[in-house]
């Protein structure tokens, strides 16, 4: 008979409530060791007989109460055990809490951080940046001379109105002479 482990809970038992003993190879054969004794010592009807048949079951409770002791023991260490559980699950469940909100701040940084690069793309670029100056600095030549342009093209117009005015006035003297 294999005997590996010692104590173990049983799955359908909930948190220590029951413990399950497999009792250690040793302590098994000892046990079969003193039932035989006693079996044997039970069939002879001598006060020898007698007297070591009293030392085996003597001995036979000191086992068993030594076994509850250990059980107790084990079952006081699981409890502890399965309390130190709880206690570290609500801390991993706190910890997790703290992990998730960390992670959605580090996505909302890294979404802002993309927002922010593509507005900034020129500014990584050397030839970009240098082609976008010489096309703002066109822009602004085409700009200053469309403003001197539209102030030519104001003045002409005011001339021309003018000289329109000067006309009409003067082609009524025509018509009469």
């Amino acid at each position: 008979m294999r005997c590996k482990k010692y104590f173990r809970l049983s799955p359908a038992a909930k948190a220590g409530s029951f413990v399950e003993v497999k009792r250690p190879c040793s302590w098994q054969k000892t046990e079969n060791k003193l039932i035989s004794k006693i079996r044997n010592l039970g069939q002879m009807r001598s006060p020898e007989g007698i007297e070591n048949n009293l030392s085996i079951v003597y001995l036979h409770s000191q086992f068993q109460s030594h076994l509850k002791e250990t059980i107790n023991f084990v079952e006081l260490e699981i409890q502890a055990k399965l309390a130190n559980l709880a206690k570290i699950k609500a801390m991993i469940g706190n910890k997790r809490k703290a992990l998730a909100g960390v992670m959605i701040t580090k996505d909302k940084l890294r979404a802002d951080n993309l927002r922010l690069c593509q507005r900034c793309s020129l500014l990584r670029n050397k030839k970009l940046l240098q082609d976008f100056e010489k096309v703002k600095d066109a822009c602004e030549d085409l700009q200053s001379q469309l403003d001197i342009l539209k102030r030519q093209h104001e003045k002409l117009s005011v001339k021309c109105s003018t000289v329109k005015s000067k006309l009409k006035q003067s082609r009524p003297l025509q018509h009469c002479v």
